[in-house]
């Protein structure tokens, strides 16, 4: 029996290391290319056999066979360079366990992060550019890193490479950087490219101390600094600025508006006074400095537009009386004013309600008074008078047509015709009066709760009516 039970844990423990010993590849493309190219390390079941992928130390290159997933690289501990560019990788596994690691060429993929290299620090290359990397990890690690190529990615924070002192070639290229990376004891660089980015002359002129800048770096062009549209009262001045490289000295900027130059100044501030409707239209800016001549960076463009903003004399208001049978109206009315873009909101001050419009007319309105302002784009606000809209009273009585003899009917004293309106402003019944009603539709049929408008004689005269069971 104890002979039986040392075969089982035998097999079993033979079993299980040798499950320990396989690794799934799950992309099709990358289990066919490791088949193709290292078949030793592939077992029948198509498992990677994890310690024959560790012997290998040949360049791993799989570039161009449309991976996906890199899963299974992590156990290829041997290899030194490894090629995967070309691919269809938005991810890389972990690559902590690739020690051996020396150059690491991922460009063309869709990457859009990359893992922690922190242990691989025998790395001399790494090769990204087009992927859509947003970030990079931390690289203080990687002091023997030669060459660094993350162009045309979407960076926007400016990787730290101040640990990376051997560094020989250096991209950045390309990307929505807006400071320039500090190169401070990094003296070998013999290529960078910091070109299509958002470096101003204040990133760039430090550059200009290291020997071979004229030859090593290419610092332009840069993309196109952007502008926040504006908006000016008529009138009022216009203050054209681009809040860049505002401590320098050295910079003359000049400004262009629907194409044409319209003025060149040596301080960051274009003043447009007074501002009427033909300053309206695209502006834009190019600077140069005088430190580093042949380099000239610009704005796109901003919209400028100018708004009249209009006095409580500009508005008439046409209003609708509230009555029993039918909620007021108002109508705002700017008399001889540009088109503009308006937004009117009308406040009651007894329940706080708040109705807006863009075209100034209100209806449903039901309280006699209003507060009213207007807004013309993002700076003018204007607050109009109190609005009173006419306010009728009706007489207000109620039925409760339950046969109790109580209540039962209303009585109308006037002689002519009474239209019954239910809440919807249906007619539901329609008397000769005098007479009484009480209570039921055209049909006969009881009218259901609530309050009914009695127009009388065509509005001559108004009673509501509470309808209660």
């Amino acid at each position: 029996m104890k002979q039986i039970l040392y075969i089982v844990l035998i097999i079993a423990f033979t079993g299980t290391a040798g499950m320990a010993q396989t690794a799934s590849i799950p992309d099709p493309n990358f289990l066919s290319f490791i088949k193709s190219n290292f078949s030793k390390t592939i077992n029948s079941s198509n498992q990677l056999i994890i310690a024959q992928a560790a012997q290998i130390t040949s360049n791993f290159d799989c570039s161009g066979q449309n991976i996906s997933n890199l899963e299974g690289i992590q156990y290829f501990t041997g290899i030194q360079t490894l090629h995967a560019e070309s691919n269809l990788l938005t991810s890389l596994p972990p690559l902590d366990s690739l020690v051996n690691l020396q150059k690491l060429i991922i460009h063309d993929n869709q990457l859009k992060s990359l893992p922690s290299l922190s242990n691989n620090k025998q790395l001399i290359q790494i090769v990204a550019f087009n992927n859509q990397l947003t970030g990079l990890p931390d690289l203080t690690a990687l002091t023997n890193l030669q060459k660094l190529d993350v162009g045309n990615n979407l960076l926007t924070v400016t990787p730290n490479i101040s640990a990376n002192v051997r560094l020989q070639q250096l991209s950045l290229d390309r990307n929505f950087l807006t400071q320039g990376p500090d190169l401070t004891g990094i003296d070998s660089l013999t290529q960078v490219q910091l070109h299509s980015n958002y470096f101003s002359f204040t990133d760039l002129l430090p550059y200009t101390s290291y020997s071979g800048f004229s030859s090593n770096f290419t610092i332009q062009p840069q993309r196109k600094f952007p502008l926040q549209n504006k908006e000016v009262l008529l009138n009022d001045s216009l203050d054209l600025s681009t809040n860049i490289d505002t401590a320098l000295s050295t910079i003359t900027y000049t400004w262009y508006f629907n194409g044409k130059v319209i003025g060149t100044e040596t301080n960051d501030s274009l003043i447009v006074y007074p501002a009427t409707y033909s300053n309206q239209g695209y502006y834009y800016c190019t600077f140069t400095c005088s430190a580093l001549p042949g380099i000239q960076l610009t704005t796109d463009s901003m919209l400028v537009t100018v708004v009249f903003c209009p006095t409580t004399a500009d508005f008439t208001f046409q209003t609708q009386e509230i009555n029993c049978e039918s909620s007021g109206t108002l109508k705002v009315n700017l008399n001889s004013l540009p088109t503009q873009s308006y937004s009117f909101t009308l406040k009651s001050p007894v329940t706080g309600n708040t109705l807006t419009s863009t075209t100034g007319f209100f209806n449903n309105l039901t309280e006699p008074t209003y507060t009213l302002s207007a807004t013309i784009g993002n700076s003018c606000s204007i607050t109009l008078p109190t609005i009173n809209i006419p306010y009728e009273q009706c007489k207000e009585a109620f039925i409760t047509p339950d046969g109790d003899g109580q209540n039962d009917t209303y009585y109308f004293s006037q002689t002519g015709t009474a239209n019954i309106y239910d809440k919807n402003g249906i007619v539901v019944r329609t008397l000769t009066i005098p007479g009484e009603w009480d209570g039921t539709s055209k049909s006969g049929q009881k009218v259901v709760q609530g309050y009914y408008a009695v127009s009388i004689n065509n509005g001559a005269d108004y009673v509501k009516i509470s309808v209660i069971y």
